[in-house]
């Protein structure tokens, strides 16, 4: 639901239950997040230079969790306000637009203040929302912030667009306005209507760019988003592709969120059972292929046993001796 900042999926996390399991990881549980600090580094780097980029994987590696334990605490060290928007395209919701400006005022109500408030118009579109002379988002300090807008499962709006008749147009429509914000290109029927009103020219600020959007989406509708790059040639430039973690990389995830819970050779265990592999050597960890969401699926299920026995630690017999149930239990 498009009130609340972070999926309903959310379960709760402590040191005695650090995995999540399906459910995403939030910013608040960023401490339990490990295992792409690369794939971190690179994503908010990006985020913060270019006016788009966009983010895309298979399903179950994570993208979600990526972004809002990793890339937003780093955001917002950097002067940066992400506002996290997965849309909600249910029959009778506010249009796209109306429901981010909505997001974009609560988000940033956090982060600091407008220095002209009120400057927004009912109805307007983002490129105006975004372009009011001298209005700045400034932080406790005075130092400017810069809003991020951040989409998450973007494809919905794709599957929205195949359909028919309102909802479609809703899409299509918004699409178009999407790309006049990435471009910063006012639509030719504000340009008609500014030439009117020397006024209303004066009200808006045409360089300005003190705003970012992050896209993220399943890599098989990777097509559907190129088909918008003649409105929104910016598509084609900054993209990252997310991969399965390697060894290396899930053998953090397994080792620190669970410290105390899990030894190194347990660990190591964990994660060649999940990447269906027989014990080996350390540059052999580096090369293995892990998918993360099973990852986080496995550790939460040993971990319920380990509870369930009144254990302090995950033992290697709960690992070696289960392979097939664990996944048939958490199937059930």
């Amino acid at each position: 639901p498009m009130s609340e900042s972070t999926p309903t999926s959310a379960s709760a996390i402590d040191r005695d239950n650090p995995w999540p399991g399906l459910a995403t990881f939030t910013e608040e549980q960023r401490a339990y997040f490990h295992g792409r600090d690369e794939e971190i580094l690179d994503l908010t780097q990006l985020a913060e230079r270019r006016p788009l980029v966009v983010l895309f994987g298979q399903s179950g590696l994570g993208k979600s969790s990526i972004l809002q334990a990793g890339v937003f605490p780093r955001l917002r060290t950097d002067g940066f306000c992400p506002v996290y928007m997965r849309l909600d395209h249910s029959e009778g919701a506010p249009s796209p637009t109306e429901q981010i400006k909505s997001l974009v005022r609560t988000e940033t109500a956090k982060a600091g203040t407008w220095t002209k408030p009120g400057s927004a118009q009912p109805g307007e579109s983002l490129w105006e929302f975004f372009h009011h002379r001298d209005d700045r988002l400034l932080d406790r300090d005075g130092l400017g912030v810069v809003p991020v807008l951040v989409f998450d499962q973007f494809e919905e709006l794709f599957t929205l667009g195949a359909a028919r008749g309102e909802r479609r147009e809703r899409a299509v429509a918004f699409m178009s306005e999407l790309a006049e914000l990435v471009e910063n290109r006012p639509s030719a029927k504000l340009v008609a209507r500014l030439d009117q009103s020397s006024e209303e020219m004066d009200a808006f600020d045409f360089g300005r760019t003190d705003y970012r959007v992050i896209i993220s989406l399943r890599e098989d509708f990777l097509p559907d988003l190129e088909s918008l790059k003649t409105i929104m040639p910016a598509l084609m430039q900054k993209r990252m592709r997310l991969a399965r973690m390697t060894g290396k990389q899930a053998l953090e995830a397994v080792l620190k969120p669970g410290a105390g819970l899990v030894t190194e050779e347990v660990a190591r265990a964990i994660v060649e059972f999940v990447a269906g592999a027989r014990g080996g050597s350390v540059e052999r960890l580096a090369e293995l292929d892990v998918e993360p969401a099973l990852l986080s699926v496995i550790c939460r299920e040993l971990n319920e046993r380990r509870r369930a026995l009144g254990q302090t630690q995950i033992t290697a017999d709960l690992v070696s001796g289960n392979r097939r149930e664990i996944l048939t239990d958490f199937y059930e």
